[in-house]
């Protein structure tokens, strides 16, 4: 689904006003009526609807109107409407009988305060009155239902402007808002309700942000046909593992053997390639050159092209240590592989020595970063790439002509013209392993022919149902890698993939 900015939001609305006809009273209509249908939990609860001057504030009238109508115990709080069809909803609510009251009133009294203060149109620090409110709203211990976007956050960026609500659940009109998926502890369960904006006008507008469904990750992947053979599932070549370290390089062969790659071989340092037959069963193994501490040496790179010709794909860097051979392999590798690159955990530590030589990679390249490794890619603080994740992975990836998938809550993936936004997987993954699982995954759908942002956002939607399915059996806290792992089968088979 197409995720859209407040500018983009607001140009799709007076083209829906101005060229199709449908006036804006009738959209707030509309959008009333979707929010009611998530309301009916709420029957029998005490609601206070907080509206503000704008359009946002229309919204709540228009809500509080049709609550009442069907003999919800709702009161509206406000200090009066401004723009045109708000002041048509407060004047409507107001001749219906709705109950009003000032913002003065105890927002504890009630059971469920609904946010219809700012909506997507603010610009500008939050401060005065309405912060005052927000504050409130948030100390009161009440269940919070945000209308369109929490008030005070930027619908782009996802940052608060000076303070935001802290909602339980977020109910966003006609399209996600990309700012909606930076912050979900502000945000809390996000629904999308239509409000009749018709689809042929939303293809007018080039969206560059959407977020990952189910139906377009069943179609990126490829057919199996069954007279297939192993090698018709692709080959992955894995360089990983160190000493110490060795259960990074684990995770993601078993990941990728997992997640249907024909073949797999790990290619590791050799004083711990012993220890890495033991522990791969099912995937091939390979030793590499090493420095005799358990770390790859630069030489090593003449044995990795020899086996280049054989693989589709390749990943670099899990568990594989920070020693300067890893450094002075990816340098050389960047120039000689052809096939799609993944470049994960001590990899991307070793580009950061020097993210240029992204520059002279001569094949297409997929990065995994959480927000600290995109921070040092960056030359910036963690806290500024979490300030605005949307800019720093499609910034870098234009810069890079590389594919981003910057990890998180909502993990991103760009490739400098499309950005997509994950919303499966849940905090039980924020585990030691999680992301060498991901890597796995990735692997295998480049190697079987999936183009690298589409295998990068497939992936990291297939890890997230898997990290889903191991916390609805285990709970967040019992969640694992290996559990994650284990769950990778079940994943597919969720998305009707037999």
């Amino acid at each position: 689904m197409k995720a859209v900015g407040a500018e983009t939001m607001r140009a799709i609305d007076e083209y829906a006003i101005d060229e199709y006809g449908i006036p804006g009273i009738v959209l707030m209509e509309n959008a009333a009526l979707g929010i009611l249908e998530e309301m009916q939990a709420y029957r029998d609860k005490r609601i206070l609807v907080l509206c503000g001057k704008g359009n946002n504030g229309g919204d709540g009238y228009a809500l509080a109107r049709h609550l009442y109508h069907r003999g919800y115990d709702v009161m509206v709080a406000c200090e009066g409407a401004a723009s045109a069809d708000a002041v048509v909803n407060y004047e409507a609510a107001w001749n219906c009988g709705v109950p009003f009251t000032g913002f003065e009133v105890d927002f504890k009294e009630y059971d469920i305060l609904v946010d219809a203060l700012l909506g997507t149109g603010i610009s500008g620090e939050v401060t005065g009155q309405i912060k005052e409110v927000i504050d409130r709203i948030n100390s009161a211990g009440k269940r919070v239902i945000s209308i369109d976007i929490p008030s005070g956050m930027d619908a782009s960026r996802g940052d608060y402007l000076g303070q935001s609500v802290c909602a339980d659940q977020t109910i966003t009109l006609a399209l996600p808002k990309p700012g909606l998926y930076c912050s979900p502890n502000q945000t809390g369960e996000i629904i999308v309700k239509d409000i009749s904006i018709p689809d042929e006008l939303i293809r007018r507008f080039d969206i560059i942000y959407e977020t990952t469904e189910e139906n377009q990750v069943r179609a990126w992947l490829p057919e199996r046909k069954a007279d297939s053979h192993k090698g018709d599932f692709g080959k992955g070549l894995i360089i990983a593992a160190s000493k110490g370290m060795t259960g990074a390089g684990v995770l993601s062969a078993k990941a990728a053997s997992a997640s249907g790659m024909g073949l797999v071989c790990e290619a590791v340092p050799e004083s711990v390639h012993d220890i890495m037959e033991i522990k791969l069963t099912e995937e091939m193994t390979l030793p590499l050159a090493d420095v005799g501490t358990g770390e790859i040496s630069e030489t090593a790179i003449s044995q990795i092209e020899q086996k280049l010709p054989w693989a589709d794909s390749v990943l670099f860097g899990c568990g594989l240590g920070r020693g300067s051979g890893a450094v002075k392999v990816l340098e050389q590798l960047l120039g000689s592989c052809r096939v799609p690159l993944v470049i994960d955990a001590d990899g991307l530590y070793a580009l950061s020595q020097n993210p240029d030589m992204l520059l002279s990679a001569a094949c297409p390249v997929i990065l995994t970063p959480h927000a600290a490794e995109m921070a040092r890619l960056c030359g910036k603080s963690a806290e500024e790439i979490q300030s605005d994740r949307f800019g720093a992975v499609k910034e870098f990836s234009e810069k890079y002509h590389c594919v981003t998938l910057l990890k998180g809550a909502n993990t991103l993936v760009s490739d400098g013209n499309r950005t997509y936004i994950n919303t499966t997987g849940n905090n039980g993954m924020a585990t030691g392993g999680s992301g060498d699982v991901l890597s796995g995954v990735l692997l295998a759908l480049t190697a079987q022919g999936t183009e690298p942002v589409k295998a990068a956002a497939a992936a990291a939607y297939l890890h997230g149902i898997a990290g889903d399915l191991a916390a609805d059996k285990f709970g967040v806290y019992g969640v694992t890698a290996g559990k994650i792992l284990d769950s990778l089968p079940l994943a597919f088979q969720a998305i009707h993939l037999k």
